[in-house]
């Protein structure tokens, strides 16, 4: 339905402070602090952001792929709320019947994280537990796959893992993890 036009969806949606007084009136509704929220039909993600922005944790469920794909590239633009917003690329009616304990609600996040249905962090650069640079690139469930390093010691080396986090080759060849 959107292919053609979710790239202008935001600027035919109404005027920013619209969006503004939906996100508060929402806040207004929800006990303090703010908990879990679900965006049904998140679109871009603009009423969601605002949300996060508050405190909430906000689960985005929009079955368009064209509004889905804007809304994961709006959220990938925003590092703050990676792990505030989740998206998921479906209706809230996909989901199973029940989810209303703690543990149904983790058995749920956990099972769309493992189908890959929710973004998650694919990249990490910075500086790891040994001191050593890093830069980690993961797959769609979060999971290392490859992982470049400078030791500490300013050795450079490459390891390539499973989907267990095992390496299986690693450069230079005679290099341990």
């Amino acid at each position: 339905m959107y292919q053609n036009t979710a790239q202008f969806y935001d600027f035919f949606d109404g005027d920013a402070k619209e969006s503004v007084n939906r996100a508060n009136l929402i806040l207004s509704l929800v006990d303090s602090p703010p908990g879990i929220l679900l965006d049904i039909g998140a679109g871009t993600g603009e009423i969601a952001f605002m949300l996060a922005e508050k405190g909430c944790r906000v689960f985005c469920f929009e079955p368009s792929p064209a509004m889905y794909s804007i809304l994961v590239d709006r959220l990938s633009d925003r590092r703050d709320l990676f792990n505030q917003v989740s998206a998921i690329p479906m209706k809230l009616e996909e989901l199973p019947d029940s989810i209303g304990a703690k543990e149904e609600q983790e058995s749920a996040y956990n099972s769309l994280r493992d189908q890959g249905l929710l973004m998650t962090e694919r990249l990490r650069i910075g500086r790891d537990y040994d001191k050593s640079s890093v830069i980690k690139l993961k797959d769609a469930k979060g999971r290392v796959r490859i992982e470049l390093k400078v030791e500490a010691n300013g050795n450079p080396k490459i390891n390539f893992l499973d989907e267990l986090g095992q390496v299986t080759y690693s450069l230079p060849k005679n290099s341990a993890r």
